[in-house]
């Protein structure tokens, strides 16, 4: 399948996905289940169908390789808007077994999707591109765990007296694992790209290493119940906050003859806006799993 034809499937995907989020603002509170409905269907609708197809495109680009197999696509596409459905639609109606086969169709989506990256960086002719690829993996390997903790904690499976802390590690690794991971992973090479620069010696190596660090020791702190080790995940997110910010200043401040396009000035004023909230989510961290409750009520 063309690269084209597939980001076309996903987007529409995505586009129906965020405009059903919308719709589900204007729903009551008790049947929306709060911020749930709306919430989950943006991330796990929009979010997770936008970046499927977005990293297929771009694992095959960075690696040099063809796209994956038309069947592994459409496998993939199917997974993924299934699982959605299935834990949304579960969830509202409250059926725990709906919930669990969507979050098991969910998680095999995701997993499906990290078979694709890791194939095209075993078909790679160079290495050129390791880091962004690294943190496609990480990414994928975030949402198959942090879909997993969702479903057991949505169908009731995991035990009750876990079902919380599970519950506060599960949007860590989806949000900040999965989201951000896919996010600061592309930004790697897309700012250089568009703003039509080198890319600038940087640690990148350090920062990705800081932030992957960080979401683990965060989702392991929140689930454990452990402050130090939530607020060493804090700690970490910090590290990597100011290494992406590096890369940003350094990426902006390349001598070159043209302005700096509005892609561009999207893209910077985009991380602007990531950068703020992990700062305020590794501030809360380092007060313990209590802190970070208060600071995510809508979850």
């Amino acid at each position: 399948m063309r690269p084209r034809v597939t980001n076309r499937l996903y987007q529409t995907a995505a586009r129906l996905w965020l405009t059903a989020a919308a719709a589900a603002l204007l729903l009551p509170p008790g049947v929306r289940l709060g911020w749930w409905l709306p919430l989950h269907l943006a991330m796990a609708g929009a979010v997770a169908a936008a970046i499927s197809g977005a990293m297929q495109t771009f694992a095959s680009a960075l690696t040099a390789t063809p796209p994956p197999p038309a069947a592994s696509v459409v496998a993939q596409f199917a997974l993924v808007n299934a699982g959605a459905l299935g834990v949304t639609v579960g969830m509202v109606a409250g059926a725990p077994a709906l919930v669990a086969i969507g979050g098991a169709a969910f998680v095999a989506a995701m997993a499906l999707l990290g078979w694709m990256v890791v194939r095209a960086r075993r078909r790679s002719l160079h290495l050129r591109h390791r880091l962004p690829v690294a943190g496609y993996v990480f990414a994928c390997a975030s949402v198959v765990a942090g879909g997993t903790l969702g479903a057991l904690v949505g169908s009731g499976a995991a035990a009750p007296e876990v079902r919380g802390a599970l519950a506060l590690a599960h949007p860590v690794l989806n949000v900040l694992g999965f989201a951000g991971g896919t996010i600061l992973a592309t930004l790697v090479t897309l700012l250089p790209t568009v703003l039509r620069v080198r890319m600038p010696a940087w640690h990148g190596g350090a920062t990705g290493v800081l932030y992957g660090t960080g979401v683990a020791a965060a989702a392991a702190g929140l689930a454990l119940r452990s402050r130090p080790v939530a607020a060493a995940g804090g700690a970490a997110l910090v590290g990597a906050a100011i290494g992406v910010g590096w890369l940003v200043r350094r990426v902006l401040a390349t001598p070159r003859r043209w302005p700096v396009p509005l892609a561009a000035k999207h893209l910077v004023a985009g991380v602007g806006w990531f950068l703020g909230g992990t700062l305020a989510l590794a501030w809360a961290l380092t007060r313990g799993p209590a802190g970070y409750a208060a600071f995510r009520p809508i979850f």
